[in-house]
């Protein structure tokens, strides 16, 4: 009986494993690679055809970007913002979730989420995802301007105020930035400092319907008649479907003495759906 012991020498089989354990990961990293990218090209498809306003055809591409590669933020967020412009906001806000899970820092997702919060009037969770934005870029552009929109609604015209204030310090240039703030100020009874804030809107969108329209209804509360009548004139001039400047033009043209004209304003703005237009009409118009 031979009791000689052999040493196996592993050395071999250990460097054999690992050139097998190299070639597998390379291998897995190409197939990931090969995959990412054929996500990326339905990605980029998906966002030619949203440009061309085919957003059933986008969120195809986006679902097989997300078949391919389940971890991309991206085609979360792209498939979002399509469900958004077809108003699916509880889609999109699934969508956009599913991207903040994926990517926690995506301020995109925060903010386009927060905007389907305010289309769904869930201001509060709006604010929410909207303040987070701020907490991760407090100089992204749009963010102050719209969570000003978001307290506006809530009744918070002081804050939002503040928001206004900020978003103009970042970009004086924004029309609807003053806008927004003249209605703070108009709400808190600030109808001079609203109209400052409109003749700024004007300033830089002359095309505005909206604040030639606010901007009249400040200057009805301070009793400039004649100046609300030729805002509200102008208002009608850029959107020949505004009911309401309508009703108020024509409520001022009787008051002024233009009965028949005021007349054709109410009966205009009735026509348009301003059925409070048709409570006024035997008032004035007989």
């Amino acid at each position: 009986m031979n009791n000689s012991v052999y040493l196996v020498d592993y050395s071999k089989n250990e460097v054999l494993v690992k050139v097998i354990f190299v070639i597998l990961i390379s291998h897995l990293f190409l197939i990931s690679c090969q995959s990412n990218n054929q996500a990326s090209e339905y990605i980029n498809s998906g966002n030619e055809k949203a440009k061309m306003e085919n957003f059933k055809g986008a969120i195809q591409d986006y679902n097989k970007a997300i078949k391919i590669n389940p971890l991309s933020y991206k085609a979360y967020h792209e498939r979002g913002n399509a469900n958004t412009e077809q108003g699916n906001f509880e889609e999109a806000i699934i969508d956009y979730s599913k991207a903040i899970e994926l990517n926690p820092r995506d301020t995109n997702s925060y903010f386009r989420r927060g905007l389907c919060m305010t289309m769904m009037q869930d201001n509060q969770r709006a604010i929410k995802d909207l303040d987070m934005v701020i907490k991760l870029d407090p100089k992204y552009v749009f963010v102050y301007g719209n969570r000003g929109n978001v307290k506006n609604s809530s009744g918070d015209y002081m804050g939002a105020i503040q928001d206004f204030n900020k978003a103009i310090d970042i970009n004086p240039s924004e029309a609807s930035n003053y806008f927004g703030r003249g209605y703070s100020k108009s709400m808190l009874g600030d109808f001079r400092g609203s109209i400052q804030d409109y003749n700024i809107a004007i300033q830089l969108n002359q095309n505005d319907s909206q604040s030639f329209f606010y901007r009249a209804r400040s200057k009805i509360e301070l009793s400039n008649y004649r100046g609300a009548i030729q805002d509200l004139s102008k208002c009608i001039e850029y959107n020949s479907k505004y009911a309401a400047a309508y009703f108020f033009r024509g409520i001022l043209k009787c008051e002024l003495g233009d009965t028949n004209g005021g007349c054709i304003d109410l009966s205009k703005a009735g026509e348009l759906g301003f059925s409070e237009a048709y409570e006024y009409i035997p008032k004035y118009c007989y």
